[in-house]
């Protein structure tokens, strides 16, 4: 069997062959995407998957080299090139773990250059692939072209001369959705209080105006949940998490992102194209792997699980497992939210808002966050 080299040979090697590189560049400063790609190959080498459903392969120190090498003779790219900055720690000091999840872990940082805490992501080295880079370098740049109040700023994005890929943004305190969710389902009688029905509503209509921003710009998020909705302590409402954003008119179909276990639902098979986001929240045409029918109905079904879990404080699609919420969603077999929480007195008009959000059929919901 092959045995594949240590983590630190691999970022010691990859660190070498990014310095090459960049001996040969001009004075921008920059290198091609191509390079981070290849580097992201590399340091994924560090050891074979044991688990039966592991899908990565295994690159060795030598072809991982020849990979960088062929790369970094590419023309560079102007449009796709990040820069090198040097270790980080020239620059921010790194603090405490601020969260962490299947995209990366995100840590408190202090900006010595600007005085300022933030926040900086970045992908563990025992992690990296290719597709997970592609995707996080996707999240950053697509969350940094979309200037809006209610998306988190993106200050910079790097990869480090020792190999690893950051971006930095603003630091958010508060909590999430979720959290908030859980503490008016416990009925916390602080939180019951400043979150009235109405409060609800308009930590609901701030997060669709985030969304339909993105939708006027030409991007779906695709993993809409409580989850990646921060709430500021302020009265911000921020959209957090772009990682699996795509254009509508990327017609490139992705490989499976493996699922976190959540409540009991899992998926571990692809349909017919690429299958992302979190189960519980998806529309019929996500769960079921239909890529070419994804758009900004499909977000819109995903705030309208969002909107009935504020409304009942309950999920429309009690499932046990992954083959229970696909019949259902598909179906669109769920109770109306004011037969779901009779005792919450639930507004007619906001009721059909709900129910059309959900539809089946992505043409009978509202055709973007901007009309929801």
């Amino acid at each position: 069997m092959h045995m594949t080299p240590p983590d630190s040979t691999l970022r010691r090697r990859i660190a070498e062959l990014l310095r090459e590189a960049q001996s040969d560049l001009d004075d921008s400063g920059v290198l091609a995407m191509d390079i981070l790609e290849a580097s992201g190959l590399a340091l994924g080498a560090d050891r074979a998957r044991s688990s039966a459903d592991s899908r990565e392969e295994s690159v060795s120190t030598k072809d991982a080299s020849s990979l960088a090498r062929k790369v970094a003779s590419l023309s560079i790219r102007t449009e796709q090139t990040i820069p090198i900055k040097g270790e980080i720690p020239l620059r921010y000091d790194l603090r405490e773990l601020l969260g962490e999840g299947g995209m990366g872990q995100v840590r408190l940082a202090f900006d010595r250059n600007l005085g300022r805490e933030v926040a900086v992501k970045s992908i563990p080295p025992d992690r990296l692939n290719q597709r997970r880079l592609s995707r996080f370098v996707n999240e950053a740049r697509i969350t940094a072209q979309l200037e809006h109040p209610g998306i988190v700023p993106i200050h910079d994005l790097f990869i480090s001369e020792s190999g690893d890929v950051f971006y930095t943004m603003k630091r958010v305190q508060g909590r999430t959705l979720r959290e908030l969710i859980d503490d008016l389902r416990r009925g916390d009688p602080e939180t019951s209080r400043r979150y009235t029905p109405a409060a609800l509503i308009g930590i609901f209509r701030s997060a669709c105006q985030a969304v339909a921003y993105a939708h006027q710009q030409g991007y779906i998020h695709r993993d809409l949940k409580p989850e990646n909705i921060m709430l500021g302590d302020f009265g911000e409402v921020l959209l957090m998490d772009w990682g699996v954003a795509r254009a509508f008119d990327d017609d490139d179909e992705e490989p499976l992102e493996a699922f976190s276990p959540e409540e009991g639902v899992t998926l571990h098979s692809t349909l017919d194209g690429a299958v992302v986001g979190s189960p519980a929240y998806m529309a019929p045409e996500s769960l079921q792997g239909h890529v070419a029918e994804l758009g900004p109905q499909s977000d819109v079904f995903s705030l309208g699980v969002i909107l009935y879990e504020l409304l009942t404080l309950r999920r429309p699609f009690g499932a046990e497992s992954l083959a229970r919420l696909m019949y259902l969603v598909v179906r669109g077999e769920f109770v109306p939210p004011a037969e779901s929480a009779p005792d919450r007195e639930i507004p007619d008009e906001v009721q059909e808002i709900c129910m059309r959000a959900l539809a089946p059929v992505p043409e009978n919901r509202f055709q973007d966050a901007g009309e929801l």
